[in-house]
C-alpha cells in the first residue's frame, strides 16, 4: 500500500497537535509540506518534524508553487474562514490534482462546493476522501437485539475524558499528549477523539449517530454506551480516552453553541473515572474553579480532577457585531502568568496546569496514576 506523504493545506495552529506528536502515526502517514494562506501569520514558521529516528524541520509556504518536497496527497482540514475563501481553496487544490493522487478533505463546503471538487477529482482521476465540517465517519455499530430494553453496560476499563468550556481551548492537543505519555508508559490506550479525521491517526471519531438529529437523545445515549463496548471488546486496553466535542456549556443566551448537550449525553453513556477540564484564558477570582467542577458534579456525575488554561477567549464585542464567534488571543506567556495566580489559591486546591510544558504532562500522567490506581474497582498498575 502506497504511504501518504500529505501537504496540510490550508495549515493553522489548530494542526499543530498533529506535526508535534508525529512519532504516533508515522507509519500511517507522512507529512512533506504545509500551506498556510498570506495573512494566517504562519509563513516561513519552522516546525520540527519527528518521524522515528528522523528529526527534520518543515517550513510553511504560502502556495503550492513555492513546495520543493514532494508530496501526494493533499489534507484538508475544517478551517474557520467565508464561503470566498471556501471557493479559492478549492481553486487552489483543483488546480494541481494532476499531480497528486489523493484529496483528504474534512473541511466545511456546501453542497455545491462539494460537487465541484468532485467533478475535478474525477476529471482528473484523483481519489476524493470526503467529509465535511461536524460530519463525521458513522460506525460500524452492531445494534444489540437488547439495545431497547434501556440498560446500560458497565466497564472495567477506566475512563479519562477531556471537556472543554468551548472549542480552540487544546483539547485535541492536550488528549494527543496525554495518549502519547500513556503509551511510552506501555500502556494500551482506545481513544475517541473530538476531531473527523481521527481514523487518520489511528483512533476513532465521535460516531455520525450522536450528531443525527433523527435519533433522539435516549436512543444516542445507548447507542454511545454500545459503541464504547465494541471499541473495548476488540482493542482490550487498559485506558479509553474520550475527548467531547463541542462546548461544556452555552456562553450565554446569545452565544449558546449546542447548549451543553452533546457532552451530556456522552457522560449518561458511560462513568468518567478522571476528568480533564480545558479552559479560556481568564481570571475569575478563586472560586472559579470550584464553580466549574461542581457544576461538572451535578450536570455530568463527576467533579474536575484537573484543568488546563487555553490562550483563547472568545471576543464578546466582535462576536455581537459580527452574529458569529469571534475567537481572540494572548501569548503563552500571558497564560502562564495567569496561571501562576491559580496556584496561589487556597484549597479547596484542584490542580490548573500548563499542557503545553512536558513535566505539566508528567504530572498530569502522575495525577490520573494515583487517582486510578486507588479506585477498588479499577487499577491500572
Amino acid at each position: 500500500m502506497q504511504l501518504n506523504k500529505l501537504c496540510i493545506y490550508p495549515f493553522a495552529r489548530d494542526s499543530f497537535p498533529v506535526i508535534e506528536h508525529m512519532e504516533l502515526f508515522s507509519d500511517i502517514f507522512t507529512i512533506d509540506a504545509l500551506v498556510s494562506p498570506n495573512g494566517w501569520g504562519l509563513k516561513n514558521t519552522l516546525f520540527e518534524y519527528r518521524n522515528k529516528n528522523l528529526t527534520k524541520f518543515l517550513e510553511v509556504k504560502s502556495s503550492f508553487a513555492e513546495v520543493e518536497a514532494d508530496f501526494n496527497t493533499i489534507f484538508v482540514p475544517d478551517f474557520d474562514a467565508t464561503e470566498r475563501f471556501t471557493d479559492i481553496v478549492i481553486e487552489n487544490v483543483s488546480a494541481i490534482l494532476s499531480k497528486v493522487c489523493k484529496v483528504i478533505w474534512r473541511a466545511r463546503i456546501t453542497d455545491g462546493q462539494a460537487k465541484k471538487l468532485i467533478t475535478a477529482c474525477a476529471l482528473a482521476g484523483c481519489e476524493l476522501d470526503i467529509k465535511m465540517g461536524a460530519e463525521v465517519p458513522d460506525s460500524s455499530l452492531v445494534l444489540d437485539h437488547d439495545l431497547m430494553d434501556g440498560e446500560l453496560y458497565e466497564f472495567g476499563v477506566p475512563i479519562v475524558a477531556v471537556v472543554g468550556s468551548w472549542q480552540n481551548t487544546d483539547k485535541f492537543k492536550v488528549s494527543i499528549a496525554l495518549r502519547q505519555k500513556l503509551l511510552e508508559n506501555g500502556y494500551r490506550v482506545s481513544q475517541i477523539g473530538s476531531r473527523n479525521y481521527c481514523e487518520l491517526l489511528g483512533f476513532h471519531s465521535f460516531p455520525g449517530f450522536m450528531f443525527n438529529a433523527e435519533i433522539g437523545e435516549a436512543m444516542k445515549v445507548l447507542c454511545f454506551n454500545r459503541y464504547v463496548k465494541q471499541i473495548l471488546v476488540a482493542e482490550k486496553p487498559d485506558i479509553l480516552l474520550i475527548t467531547m466535542p463541542g462546548a461544556f456549556e452555552s456562553y450565554n443566551a446569545k452565544i449558546t453553541n449546542g447548549f451543553g448537550i452533546l457532552p451530556y449525553l456522552a457522560f449518561k453513556a458511560v462513568t468518567v473515572d478522571f476528568l480533564l477540564f480545558t479552559l479560556f484564558y481568564s481570571y475569575l477570582g478563586n472560586n472559579y474553579f470550584k464553580v466549574i467542577s461542581d457544576s461538572c458534579k451535578y450536570k455530568f456525575g463527576c467533579e474536575v480532577d484537573c484543568f488546563h488554561m487555553a490562550n483563547t477567549f472568545i471576543d464578546i464585542s466582535a462576536s455581537l457585531e459580527k452574529k458569529k464567534v469571534i475567537m481572540s488571543t494572548v501569548s503563552r506567556e500571558m497564560a502562564v502568568t495567569m496561571l501562576e495566580k491559580y496556584a496561589e489559591m487556597e484549597t479547596p486546591y484542584i490542580p490548573v496546569l500548563n499542557l503545553y510544558e512536558k513535566h505539566c504532562i508528567d504530572e498530569l500522567y502522575g495525577i490520573i496514576i494515583q487517582k486510578l490506581s486507588n479506585e477498588s474497582a479499577k487499577v491500572i498498575i
